[in-house]
């Protein structure tokens, strides 16, 4: 018998590669539709063919299905940034930071969103790029925190947090 997360895996791999794969996708769906992860790859494999609001749907599924994984949260996210829905994309970030129990890896991506977006940036934005500044030391993050105390008129702490970028990145 077919294994339903192979299928899966096969359709958003030919789907990433332009190839057809609806046919291997909606085989995955009829076996295990009520796989979480068979529709967060379905999500996934529907963003790759173009069809963001379908995207969306299997996404919101996935995370319906397992609204305990942060993973499908930032993907629903995404899928909902992609559309310019940047308040429902906000939540979202923010539920998978929550659910994660503040895992950097989530974090990070809701600081991108703020520094991305100029989302929301003189309250929940720069404090949500604080906590992502404090728990990585990744250029990008840093320079987005740096940025956003900018846009939130802190401009001294700002001027202050990009210099040391630059001293100790100069090439970055």
């Amino acid at each position: 018998a077919p294994y339903p997360l192979a299928l899966a895996y096969a359709a958003l791999t030919r789907s990433q590669q332009g190839k057809p794969a609806e046919a291997l996708m909606q085989q995955a769906i009829a076996l295990a539709p009520d796989d979480a992860l068979v529709r967060y790859l379905q999500g996934l494999h529907l963003r790759a063919t173009g069809d963001s609001l379908a995207s969306l749907e299997a996404l919101g599924l996935a995370v319906t299905l397992d609204p305990e994984n942060p993973a499908y949260q930032a993907e629903l996210a995404s899928a909902y940034r992609l559309l310019g829905r940047l308040h429902e994309a906000e939540y979202w970030f923010e539920a998978a930071v929550r659910v994660s129990n503040g895992d950097a890896r989530f974090q990070s991506l809701l600081a991108q969103f703020y520094a991305d977006e100029a989302h929301n940036l003189t309250d929940a934005g720069v404090d949500a790029l604080a906590d992502a500044a404090r728990v990585s030391d990744e250029a990008d993050i840093q320079a987005g925190y740096g940025w956003a105390l900018y846009l939130a008129g802190r401009q001294a702490e700002a001027l202050t947090l990009l210099e040391t970028l630059l001293h100790a990145e100069p090439d970055n």
